[in-house]
């Protein structure tokens, strides 16, 4: 056992040294004698766990969970028949991985995808439908939100260069408390239509608001202990 524990810390130390001197991680010389040290393989396991362990820092503190569970939209959405407000999302902290990272070794950069499934919208509104002003709230879903990253490494640190939300599924209403069952059937096509023409702004505060986060927790990750944890486990 302890020469096992030995061999693996050492293994550690060389990827250590041939990986954080004057070349940025991942990117070393193939012709180094320590460059088989750890394997292609590996290097995957350690840049997939680079980004789930950010992840995982959103979902498990403290600070980062009252922001994000749920998510408080400050604005209001006007359109041409009202306005939604009181805007609340939930569902974020089911943000994952899409399968594996794809590096991009001359950068050095690595690009994943990542989603949430199944994210509710809680908003109350007032609209006028065919004429009729109505007031109520509505709670909504949205079944799938796909999203991109791109990073790029200096040294053991990272940095969020590109994020943005590509994929906004459809907006479904799921549950509707309004003034009346007459101005409900009435108000319920005119919201269901405003909103998912107003996707665009819904993305673009959720875009916001999980880009700071994720710009936060890169900040805080060092590639160092994600790789101690892949190769010393």
């Amino acid at each position: 056992m302890e020469e096992k524990s030995f061999s693996m810390k050492t293994l550690f130390l060389i990827y250590i040294l041939t990986s954080f001197g004057e070349v940025s991680p991942l990117s070393r010389d193939p012709d180094s004698p320590y460059f088989p040290a750890v394997s292609g393989d590996e290097n995957l396991l350690v840049l997939n766990e680079f980004i789930d362990s950010i992840i995982r820092e959103m979902k498990t503190r403290q600070q980062l969970i009252e922001v994000l569970n749920p998510l408080t939209l400050e604005r209001n959405i006007t359109f041409s028949k009202g306005v939604i407000y009181q805007i609340s999302v939930n569902g974020l902290l089911s943000l994952h991985r899409v399968g594996d990272i794809t590096f991009v070794p001359d950068t050095p950069e690595v690009i994943a995808k990542l989603a949430v499934k199944d994210v509710d919208l809680k908003f109350k509104y007032n609209v006028r439908a065919l004429g009729v002003p109505s007031q109520g709230r509505l709670n909504m879903r949205v079944n799938n939100i796909e999203m991109g990253l791109r990073a790029s490494f200096r040294g053991a640190k990272a940095s969020l260069d590109q994020f943005e939300i590509h994929t906004f599924g459809k907006i479904l209403i799921r549950e509707f408390a309004g003034t009346s069952r007459l101005l409900n059937w009435l108000t319920k096509p005119t919201l269901e239509l405003a909103l998912n023409l107003s996707r665009s702004k819904l993305k673009e505060k959720i875009e916001k608001a999980l880009r700071e986060r994720l710009e936060e927790e890169f900040r805080r990750i060092h590639l160092e202990d994600v790789i101690a944890s892949v190769i010393l486990q």
